[in-house]
Order: C-alpha cells, then structure tokens, then sequence
C-alpha cells in the first residue's frame, strides 16, 4: 500500500508488555499486527490476558495474525484459538487447492481457495482495491 508503514514494538511475553504492545498499536493506527505468541497449553480466554487484550484491538478495527505455535504437528498441539485473531500455522498437507476467476475479458486467473464449489459461473462480481475494502481508520473505536 503506498501509506503502509511499519511498527515494531519489542514484547518479552509477559502479559503487561503484550497489552502495552496492543495499546500502543491502537493509539498508532497500526491496521495488521502480526505477532508470535503461543503457550504449550490452552487457557481460558478470561484467564488470558492475549485472549482478552487481542479482543480489544480487534474492537478497534485491527488484524490480528498469531502464529499456530512450534508444539506440532501432534493432534490438540494448537493453542492460539481465539476465534477473533488469525492463526496460521504450516502443514504437512501434499497437495494443493486452486480455484479460478474468469475476468470480463475472458482472462483466466489461478489461485488458492479451500472451496469447493468456487462462485456461481455466468455471474459477474465487481473487482475492488484492496484498500477500498476496509472501513476508514476515522470509524474505528477508540479504547
């Protein structure tokens, strides 16, 4: 994005650093954070103070993109479970998903996508920039 810029806040894993990081994101206007935090066993969100602080950036119109964690790939290894936070994690899955778009002038794109069916053929979607599909950073909540 032409007014992309980067922050970077240095957190020890301590919860107060990991809040003050969060608030410091939402005072900046930061839009993504991407961040690598996991803990070997789950907890409850009440009891967490990332379950809880993550809640309030989403609040505020921020991204959050977390890490599956490096406990893997064992089953019930994954921590970060928070369903308002992005987790991404890698895979020893072998194969590939594409899907493709067919644009007015008959230009066929490839892509990744987990669905199977892909969009109704024969109708058209208008293609948008990304930057035009985010509410305004003058909406967002203040916390």
């Amino acid at each position: 994005l032409p007014k992309a810029r980067v922050a970077a806040y240095k957190v020890f894993g301590y919860e107060p650093d990991i809040l003050s990081a969060f608030n410091h994101a939402i005072t900046d206007g930061v839009d993504v954070i991407s961040i690598s935090m996991n803990s070997k066993f789950p907890s409850e969100f009440i009891g967490s103070g990332f379950a809880i602080g993550s809640f309030n950036v989403v609040a505020n119109g921020i991204i959050i993109v977390n890490s599956g964690g490096n406990y893997g790939p064992s089953p019930y290894t994954l921590t970060n479970v928070e369903p308002w936070v992005i987790t991404v994690a890698a895979s020893t899955t072998d194969r590939d998903f594409f899907s493709y778009v067919t644009l007015g002038n008959k230009k066929v794109l490839e892509g990744a996508s987990f669905h199977g069916s892909g969009m109704p053929s024969g109708k058209f979607y208008q293609l948008i920039k990304g930057a035009d599909a985010k509410a305004p950073k003058a909406s967002r909540r203040k916390a």
